[in-house]
């Protein structure tokens, strides 16, 4: 199979965060070929998303125009662009009150090369899709912090996006009946893409993020992809790299905690 690390795989790549985040989005837009604004309303920077795809050598309108849009949301939002690129746009970033936050990785596999197996680790968890997303969402709300509210506001986010016809999967990984960890799959055509992986804090260190991520990716072979995207924090890289998936690059985040 040809390097997933070349040709369309950063194209697929984007592809799959704007079908996401188009779906959960309660308004968003495009500027030029690649600046996408995506405003869910959850009150968090991390969830409301600037993305320059791939962006000019230096800021230009199109950026200009993406940041406008963002700050007449009124709520905090953050600005993601691939880390080679960062050091000519943080001066201007750090005009409109943008400061960097991290590094995250953008990552891709072929759901056929999975590892391990779906029944290789964590033999206890029973993972299904569901439609109850209060249960779905507890683990997250531990997983990621943030508080009742804000956990509230991104599952009405999805509730909305389900609403809308979105067809995302809700993925949840039960021990004994308790909800420990849950995922999110949504499927652009033929490539399929991972979000909101999380397991309770108690609960980690015990291989069920492994199986969790297994049986996603079984399902979205199953389903006919091709490969499968997702964006990984320095803490999760380790897991992904296990399950399979490769790097593609670095993604610079810059963010704008007050509105």
């Amino acid at each position: 199979m040809t390097d997933l690390r070349h040709g369309t795989a950063t194209p697929n790549w984007y592809r799959a965060e704007d079908h996401f985040f188009t779906a959960i989005s309660a308004q968003h837009e495009g500027f030029g070929r690649s600046v996408r604004a995506y405003v869910t309303g959850v009150e968090t920077a991390a969830l409301n998303l600037l993305s320059l795809h791939l962006p000019a050598k230096a800021p230009d309108a199109a950026a200009d125009r993406g940041v406008a849009f963002m700050t007449g949301a009124g709520l905090p939002f953050s600005l993601a662009l691939p880390e080679d690129r960062a050091s000519a746009y943080e001066a201007w970033a750090a005009g409109y009150g943008l400061t960097p936050s991290g590094i995250t990785t953008a990552m891709t596999i072929d759901p056929a090369k999975r590892q391990p197996r779906p029944g290789a680790v964590g033999v206890d968890l029973v993972v299904r899709a569901i439609d109850d997303l209060e249960v779905w969402s507890r683990p997250l709300a531990e997983a990621f912090g943030g508080g009742p509210e804000i956990s509230r506001q991104y599952s009405d986010r999805h509730h909305a996006a389900r609403h809308a016809g979105h067809r995302l999967v809700h993925l949840t990984g039960f021990v004994e009946n308790e909800p420990v960890c849950s995922a999110t799959l949504s499927m652009a055509g033929r490539i399929a893409r991972l979000d909101d992986v999380g397991t309770l804090p108690a609960r980690q260190g015990r291989g069920y993020g492994s199986r969790l991520v297994a049986h996603a990716l079984q399902l979205a072979e199953m389903r006919g992809a091709l490969a499968c995207c997702l964006e990984a924090s320095v803490d999760g890289t380790a897991l992904y790299t296990h399950a399979g998936f490769v790097e593609l690059f670095r993604i610079m985040i810059f963010a704008r905690d007050e509105a």
